[in-house]
This record gives structure tokens, C-alpha cells and sequence, in this order.
């Protein structure tokens, strides 16, 4: 496994986590990047978003026990790891913390076997929940909750991007295969499905 990846997550455990994050915001448009008008709007309304934060650990954790994964069955194990996880993403990108804390949530998240399709949804799904708290029980105007909905939906993209890209580094790196070979096998598979479902998508 020498020189077809940069090794990301050898250099996070080894403490260096800035090139992963270029890595994953090169490939972002100037549109999902975060900006000083971001930073500005969620830190007025911070101090709301943590003052909400033990009603929606709870409320995502007990929404998710529905679910047939252990992990999230465990109720405190979940609502720790949650609760740490919604502090750091309110800090915003601004803050390092935030995306160690990204990183570090979707492996431990992964190694208690919790799944892709949550682990990716994450931070939509907490997202959405906050902004209807807030809606219910915040003193924001109807403005201020469409600006705050606008920033939140970036921050969820952000760690979105983070843990998908930090998934695929996991797997390639450990298993020393290229990402080349899982874009072709991709491809094939691609290929097999639209000829078994009789699909052209150029038409």
C-alpha cells in the first residue's frame, strides 16, 4: 500500500488531521465552503442551539433505539457520544475541534457497528430535529430560523462529506486497495445492474 492514497488516517493518528480536511474540501464547490457570514449567524444563535441540546440528544437517541442496532439501543452509550458530538458541531469549522470531533464520532460509530445509512444521515437527521425544537421552543423569529436552517444545512453537508470520505479512507487504507480498484468494481456493477433492469441512462 505505498503510493496510490495519501495515508489520511495514519496522518490523524498520528495527530495531523489538516490534510484530510483539504482533501475533503477540495472536492466541495465555494458554495458548501464555510464562510465568516456562517460563522457570524451561528454564533449568535449558539448559546440556543446548546440550551436545546438535552432534549434533542434525547429525542435522537430514543428515535433511534426503534432500530434494529445495538449500539443505539444503549442508551447512555448513545446519548454520551451524541451530546459530544452536537457541542462540537455547533462550535462550528472555525473551531479545530470540530472536525476531530467529526472524525472521531463516525469510527466510533462504525466500530459499535452501527451502519452507513445512519451514520451517514447523522447530521441531517439531528439537524432537522434541532431546527423543530428551536421552532417549538426557541425565541427565534421565523427570519432567524430560515437563516439558522441555511447554516445548519451546511454544517450537515460538511460532516456528511467528512464521515463518507473518512469511511472509504478506513476501508482503503486497511485493506491496502487502491480507491482506483473500488471505482472500477463500481463501474461493473453499474453496468450489470442497467443491463438487468434494461436502463439507458443517456436516453
Amino acid at each position: 500500500m505505498a503510493n496510490h492514497v495519501v495515508l489520511y488516517i495514519k496522518e490523524l493518528e498520528e495527530g495531523n488531521y489538516r490534510p484530510f480536511i483539504e482533501h475533503v474540501l477540495n472536492q466541495l464547490p465555494s458554495v458548501l465552503q464555510w464562510s465568516s457570514d456562517d460563522d457570524k449567524i451561528l454564533s449568535m444563535f449558539r448559546q440556543d442551539l446548546l440550551r436545546i441540546g438535552d432534549s434533542l440528544v434525547k429525542e435522537y437517541c430514543n428515535e433511534m433505539s426503534t432500530v434494529n442496532i445495538d449500539f443505539f439501543k444503549r442508551r447512555n452509550e448513545c446519548e454520551i457520544l451524541i451530546n459530544d458530538w452536537w457541542k462540537s458541531f455547533v462550535s462550528g469549522p472555525s473551531n479545530n475541534d470540530f472536525w476531530v470531533k467529526q472524525e472521531l464520532t463516525v469510527l466510533e460509530l462504525f466500530g459499535n457497528n452501527v451502519g452507513v445509512a445512519p451514520i451517514m444521515v447523522l447530521p441531517d437527521h439531528i439537524g432537522t430535529l434541532a431546527l423543530v425544537l428551536l421552532g417549538k421552543f426557541g425565541n427565534i423569529s421565523t427570519e432567524q430560523l430560515g437563516l439558522l436552517s441555511i447554516v445548519i444545512g451546511k454544517l450537515a453537508t460538511l460532516s456528511t462529506a467528512l464521515f463518507g470520505e473518512t469511511l472509504v479512507h478506513l476501508l482503503v487504507e486497511e485493506t491496502g486497495t487502491p480507491l482506483s480498484a473500488f471505482m472500477v468494481l463500481a463501474e461493473h456493477a453499474a453496468n450489470k445492474i442497467k443491463n438487468a433492469m434494461n436502463i439507458d441512462l443517456k436516453s
